[in-house]
């Protein structure tokens, strides 16, 4: 394994060997070997062992997606969990495609809204936001 052949490597086998000749005559002596040990170990499992990145999620960025719809989906989203674990129960199964419903609704009207207010600004010649209008 990955692990083993990383032990193999001379400059691994090079600080074992200075670990074991090493002489503990008093307790910092003892500490000092320990962490050195612990190093050891550390980089070892940090050499042989892959590390996935952390994914991070991305949130709606746009400018009409407010509070209000990011809860509304975490609520959608809570409803389908709980729909998924119990799919025979149809008070739950009613409860979710109601919270579905609600939410498509909560995010055409915010978004019609903002159009229609970016439209109203448009014509009206005040100032235009290019990056709100790419959007």
């Amino acid at each position: 394994t990955a692990f083993v052949k990383a032990q193999e490597e001379p400059q691994f086998a090079e600080r074992i060997k200075d670990i074991l000749e090493s002489n503990a005559n008093c307790e910092d002596d003892v500490i000092d070997m320990k962490n050195k040990v612990t190093n050891l170990f550390t980089d070892l499992a940090s050499k042989s062992l892959s590390r996935q990145s952390q994914h991070r999620k991305s949130t709606n960025k746009k400018k009409w997606f407010d509070w209000s719809c990011r809860s509304a989906k975490r609520e959608l989203n809570k409803a389908a969990k709980l729909s998924g674990r119990n799919p025979k129960d149809d008070e739950l199964r009613s409860k979710y495609h109601q919270q579905k419903k609600d939410y498509k609704s909560l995010i055409k009207t915010k978004k019609s809204v903002f159009l229609f207010d970016l439209n109203s600004r448009i014509e009206g010649g005040k100032h235009i936001d290019w990056k709100s209008f790419k959007r």
